[in-house]
């Protein structure tokens, strides 16, 4: 399983990966970890891969979000990546 960090500017859109390399094919689902919701919206579904997609982002989507891949063998394994927001300074 492979994800990584992620910096988005405000306002623009961007993704995050999350490959997963298992025989039988993984069920690869998303969460938010620092406001424990599922994700459901915004999933872009590829060959043992699921991006997590972000349009227009704010820097309220910036936190932590966990992949997790369960093929029906073994443990669930997860991977975090943090979705950094880079945006002009609020006075």
């Amino acid at each position: 399983m492979t994800t990584a960090d992620v910096q988005i500017k405000e306002t623009f859109s961007g993704f995050i990966n999350c490959i997963v390399s298992s025989k039988p094919a993984s069920m690869i689902t998303w969460r938010r970890v620092d406001k424990a919701i599922s994700i459901t919206e915004g999933l872009l579904e590829g060959n043992n891969s699921v991006s997590l997609s972000f349009n227009d982002v704010s820097r309220e989507d910036a936190g932590r979000y966990r992949c997790s891949a369960n093929n029906g063998i073994g443990d669930v394994v997860s991977m975090d990546a943090n979705l950094v927001i880079t945006c002009k300074y609020l006075i």
